[in-house]
Parts: structure tokens; sequence; C-alpha cells
């Protein structure tokens, strides 16, 4: 097996190599990356290149594609048109920092690589000496290499001596307890197929050595001595799990696979030999230096919070080092064991392994504690409203009177920066505070001429707000138009207006105010997303409740149900009843929508009678009554798509008959659904105290500011201009 090393190439031996040839097609970047395959005395390397371009030969190549947001590889690979054979001393060995899907894929396929690029050094010598192929490769430049290949084909035909020579390997490692004690047989992990095909014939060769040593292995790791006939058990068992097929029909077969494999799965975890000191030094490593170890790209929000560019709903804070998918449909979060599960969809056992390869895990000082809010001394004297109210009245369209009502409850503040403050209250008690920005943003984008690997020019690009240090988004395109298109696409999908929630603010709370008594007859909870949105909906409903209504208007801060569910607690301290109705009036969009299934359940909003319970990971659906059950199918595909959320809690579902059978990869995976079945216990406690939700989506807008522009806009054009607010003239 080959020393797959990466390494960049002395500059003198490029000059030397110039002068000595004559030839201009080595690449001359002192930066550049090199793949080596052999060892040191058969050294050839191979570039690795961020775009192969259209234009290589068929064989000229080897592809390493991977995951990236990154506009700069758009077909990255192995350029063995290239290749250049180096002497050792000229060789800089450098630490791989490849991304991991690609480093794993040279790893995995280093036999087939290394195949095609002697096919591709013996091919090139048949081409025409004049010919743009032959030209424009640097293999012919090394004579001496050449022939080094030319011997390692020769010399390795011999299959016998290799097929016996890898089955002494694979002996070798069993017998000695899963450790090569022949100095000889090293990298055995990355052996890949060959070894592969090595294992399965020395089980085939040696069954009972083979039973054995795994016995023998499992016994040292359990601290029980485990007998070859219960090791072959276990070992039948697992091949015929693996061969079975997943849909199973009935419950009896249900009960009998899981109770087949206890076992096994027993053994297995006792194997694991995972420590509580392991455990602790999991628990104590930073989600960010784990995302960042293993290529996860991420998008930074603040000083303190990260999202994944792949799932924008996921975030983590750097600070407090937990996680949250805000997605409405996951009830995903919790610290770094729980975000490494949940992102590569693992157990706990591989989880731990995973963060402790880390570099830097257990370093984590975990000293956060909650901080009570602390109001900042950020806001202009004297309770002024002139640099915010043409933004709320002239921009968002709400009323005066509802500004400046709030204002001198002390609900709404401006800061010194001319930003709104709104401010979140329990009662007489400040618990936190979101700011709006009023001014939009300002972008910038800067272009560049870039040259591509094969020298052509293209136009590099950068996305910016005026003022800030760090891009929001880079590329590459073919033209100038075509990045400053990239660029805008880009800018019109970021926010437009800072928004922020302030540090400490306290969780479960936002934005809030009541109107009505406290006393009267009628209690209502009017739920919105925003601050914005929830004055929108009081401005157009305001006249709907009387004084015999005490209505109490909530913002949930985007769709957080957390603060639904604690706002309900507060209202039942506060007034010793239930509210009588639950008013829904979120966005009429994605998001919206899957928060009202969360809060309802999925039973209810699809309007499911019949639900089978069939084993540990089977549920069986009756769709015939449903009042939606297509719907129902959709909400079915969004659970099992890898895109729709990063760790699907179905793995398959089929439809006959309107039955649905829904199949889940775990029985946690299958209690993760039930828990969407029915109303959070909050919720089911008011609906058995007979409170009503409401669903109130906005009319024709996207939102409720949508609808409350749209509103004035239709009823009030030429009727209401004192709402009009001029600003103030600048002082001279």
């Amino acid at each position: 097996m080959s020393n797959y090393k990466l390494v960049t190439i002395q500059p003198k031996f490029i000059a030397e190599t110039v002068a000595r040839t004559g030839s201009e097609e080595l690449m001359d970047k002192a930066t550049r990356s090199y793949v080596g395959l052999y060892d040191e005395n058969t050294n050839w390397y191979i570039p690795l290149r961020a775009n192969l371009g259209k234009k290589k030969p068929e064989g000229a190549f080897f592809e390493t594609p991977f995951d990236t947001k990154n506009r700069h590889f758009v077909r990255p690979g192995l350029d063995f048109q290239k290749a250049i054979y180096v002497p050792i001393e000229s060789v800089i060995e450098i630490d791989n920092t490849l991304p991991r899907e690609q480093n794993i894929l040279i790893n995995e396929r280093h036999d087939q690589i290394q195949s095609d690029f002697e096919k591709y050094v013996i091919e090139i010598e048949k081409y025409p000496s004049n010919s743009r192929d032959y030209l424009w490769s640097t293999v012919p430049l090394f004579p001496e290499g050449v022939e080094k290949i030319k011997r390692n084909i020769v010399k390795n035909v011999q299959p016998n001596h290799e097929k016996k020579r890898l089955e002494e390997i694979v002996k070798d490692f069993h017998e000695h307890g899963g450790e090569l004690v022949n100095p000889e047989y090293i990298n055995i992990d990355r052996m890949g197929a060959e070894y592969q095909e090595a294992y399965k014939r020395y089980k085939e060769q040696y069954p009972q050595e083979e039973i054995a040593s795994i016995a023998r292995r499992l016994g040292e790791m359990t601290g029980e001595e485990v007998s070859i006939e219960e090791m072959t058990q276990i070992r039948e068992k697992i091949e015929k799990r693996k061969s079975e097929n997943n849909r199973i029909s009935t419950p009896a077969q249900v009960e009998k696979q899981d109770k087949s494999y206890t076992t096994a799965e027993n053994k297995s975890v006792k194997g694991g030999r995972i420590t509580d000191e392991m455990k602790k030094q999991a628990k104590n490593t930073s989600i960010l230096d784990f995302a960042t170890f293993y290529g996860i790209p991420l998008k930074k929000n603040s000083s303190d919070e990260y999202e994944l560019v792949d799932h924008p709903k996921v975030k983590f804070s750097v600070r407090k080092n937990i996680f949250k998918d805000y997605d409405p449909a996951s009830d995903a979060g919790g610290d770094v064991i729980d975000f490494a599960q949940y992102i590569d969809g693992i157990g706990f056992k591989q989880a731990i392994n995973k963060i402790i390869a880390v570099d830097g895990s257990g370093s984590l000082k975990t000293n956060y504690e909650v901080q009570p809010f602390v109001m900042p001394g950020i806001f202009e004297e004297g309770n002024q409203l002139n640099k915010i109210l043409p933004y709320l009245v002239n921009e968002r369209k709400l009323d005066v009177s509802t500004i400046k009502n709030l204002a001198q409850s002390g609900l709404i503040k401006q800061t010194r920066n001319g930003e709104v403050a709104f401010i979140w209250a329990d009662g007489n008690k400040d618990t936190g505070m979101t700011l709006q920005g009023t001014k939009p943003f300002s972008y910038e984008t800067k272009t560049f001429e870039v040259k591509d690997d094969d020298g052509q020019i293209q136009t590099g690009w950068t996305l910016s707000r005026k003022g800030g240090k760090e891009f929001l988004a880079h590329g590459v395109a073919d033209s100038k138009e075509l990045a400053l298109q990239e660029s805008k696409n880009i800018q019109d999908n970021q926010r437009q207006y800072k928004k922020q929630i302030w540090s400490n603010s306290t969780t479960g709370h936002g934005f809030n105010f009541r109107s009505g008594q406290p006393e009267a007859e009628k209690g209502v909870m009017i739920f919105c997303e925003s601050s914005i949105d929830l004055i929108s909906y009081y401005d157009l409903h305001k006249h709907q409740f009387g004084k015999d209504t005490n209505v109490n208007y909530q913002s949930v801060e985007g769709v957080k149900d957390n603060i639904l569910i604690s706002s309900i607690e507060r209202y039942e301290k506060r007034y010793s009843r239930l509210p009588d109705e639950l008013v829904l009036a979120v966005d009429d969009d994605k998001g919206g929508k899957a928060f009202i299934e969360k809060i309802q359940g999925i039973k209810k909003t699809y309007g499911i009678k019949q639900i089978d319970d069939w084993g540990s990971k089977i549920l069986k659906v009756d769709l015939k009554n449903a009042t939606n059950g297509d719907g129902f199918i959709e909400k079915l595909e969004q659970l099992s798509d890898p895109e729709s959320s990063k760790n699907p809690i179905i793995r398959d579902y089929r439809v006959i008959n309107q039955i649905a059978t829904l199949t889940f990869s775990s029985p946690n995976s299958k209690v993760a659904f039930e828990k969407l079945l029915n109303p959070p216990m909050k919720i089911q406690e008011c609906l058995d105290k007979g409170t009503k939700i409401k669903i109130d989506p906005p009319f024709e807008g996207k939102d409720w500011n949508d609808a409350k522009k749209l509103s004035q806009h239709q009823t009030r054009r030429n009727v209401n201009k004192s709402n009009q607010v001029v600003p103030l003239p600048k002082k001279k």
C-alpha cells in the first residue's frame, strides 16, 4: 500500500527542470499541492487542481468531487497530464488539510487512481510526439520515472504472490487481536478493495480461525469470555440482519427481529468502551471546532452565532456551546454530542469517538452561566421618537397612535443610532429586547480578473456590506456581467435591515403587550412572528375586541414554540386561568404552516383518525377518513427527504389502499415522530379545558405587515394623510 501524502515541490527543482527541458508545461505555482501515491523509490507526484477544465483527454485525470460552496472548485481532481517525477530531497511534505470527502475518496480509491495513472503513463508514449495532448503533458519529460512505472507494472503482475501476501496480512491482523505484529503490514485500514477481497478469501479459507480471533477480541473488550459457538451465532444473526428486507409486514416479525439481535447489540455496546473520561472529553469540545474539523460549511451570523450553510435553520452558540434546529418540524437541539448525532445521523458511541478525534477536543472551558438581562444604555434621552417614526409609519405603515402608546408604556424606544428597540416585558420587569434597524444595509460588489488552471481569464467577485470586515459571498464567473448577476442574486436574499436579539435576553420571552381589562370575562392570546407583525395585527383588529375581552399580544420571535408555551404558562400564573382562545397569526408560508402543525399536532392538522403501532420501527396510518390525506403524504415526503431535513426521521414509507406504512431508522426516530402527532402537553391541557385554537393567516400578503400595508393603501389612500410622518429637518 502506498504512502498517500500531500506535498509541495521546491521551486528550485521546477526551475532546474524548465532549464533542462525547455518545457513551459510545468506548473510553477509555488503553493501547488501534489499527491504522492508511491514510495520514495517511485516518487511520482500528481497535482491537485480546483478545476480540471473541459479539454482534458480521456484517461488523463481522476476527478475528486466533494460538497462545497466554494466556486473555485468547479471540477476538482488529480491531473495526470501535469504529473512530475521528483527526487525526494526536492519534496516538502505538508499537513493534509484536504476537505474530508476528498481525502476519504483519495484514500479509498488509491489503487484505482494508481492504476489509472500507470495506464496513462504507458499510453502517452503512443501519442504522436507533435500532438497537443503529448506536448501538453509533463510525463514524457521524465523518462527515468516512466521506466520506474513500467518496472512496477511488471513487478505487480504476480497475482498469486500478491493474493497470498494480502491473506497473510489479514491472518496476522486477526490472530493478534486487531494489531499487526509484522512491521511490513502497515496501513491495514487503507487497503481498500484488495484488502476486502483478501479478507473474504481468508474467511473462506480459515473460517474457524477468523471466528476464533473475533471471539477472543470481543471477549477482551467486554471482559466476558465469548465462545466460538456464541460468536458464530452472533455472526449469523448479523449477516442475516444485513440481508433481510427491512419492509416487515406483521407485528410478530418486528418483535421477532428485535429480540433476535439483543445479544449482538448488547455485546456491541459493551465493546464500545465509552468511558466517563471519554464522555467528559467529548462534552468539553467546541461545536465550532467539531464543525471546522469535519469540513461542515458554516456562515457566521455574529460573534456568538453560526449557522450551517446547507441547513440555515440549524444554528449554534459559540459561548453556550449548544445548537438548535429552528425548523418547526424539528425538536433537535443540545450539546456537541447531540450535534454530532444529529448532523451525521449516528449513535451515541460513534458520536463520542468522532468528537474525541477532533484536534483540541476536551479543551473547552465550560464556565458558561446564564446571565440576567441588563438593559443597555444605548437610548436617546427624553424618550424621543424622531428618528424611528418615519420608518415605522412611512415605511411599515403602522399607526402613529399605536407607536406613541407603546412608547409611553416603555415598550418601544429609540437608540442613539436611530434603531427601534422593542422591549420584552414580564409585568414591570424587562426581560429582553429586539433591535430593528431603520436604514437598509448598503452592499458592495468588487470584481477582479483571475486565471484558471488552464490560463483562461475569468472574473472573480466578492460581496460584502459597506464597512463590514467579512465577505458575505464570493465566487468566479465567466464574465463580469455574470459575476455581477451572481452577486446580485445573493444580495437579494440577504436581510435588508438589521435585526438583533440583545444578548442575555430571557429564553421563552419576546415582545408583548395587552389590551382590554385584566378581569374581563374572555381571555384571548394572539401570536405573531415578529414585533412589527404583532403591531400590524393589532392595528387591523383592535376594533374587534371590546372591553369585555382581555387580549394578550405575543411575538414568538420567529417561530419559537417555546415562547408560545412559556407565555401561556405566564398567562395562567397571572390570571389563575387558561385563555379561552389561542390565535395563531403567523406568516402564510412554509415556516408558519409548519409552526401551526407543530402546535396542533399532525393528527389534528391532517384529520387523521387511526394510527396502529406495529413494533419498534413501524407505524401504519389509515388515510381513508383523513380530511387531508394528500397533505399528510406530502408531510411524509418531507420527513423522509434528506434535502428537507438534516436527519430524516422516516427511513421509508409506502401507501397501499390508503394505508400508509411508515418505517423508521430507529426506535428513537419513531418516538420523535409520535411526539409530532399530538399537541405539546400545555396545548393539550388548554384543549382539554375548553380553549379554542384559531388559525388566522394574513390576507393577500406573506405576513401581517404586508397585509397592513395593503389595507392602508386600499382604504386610506385619500383619507388618513395625518398618519404620514415627515422627517424633521437637519439642524444647520
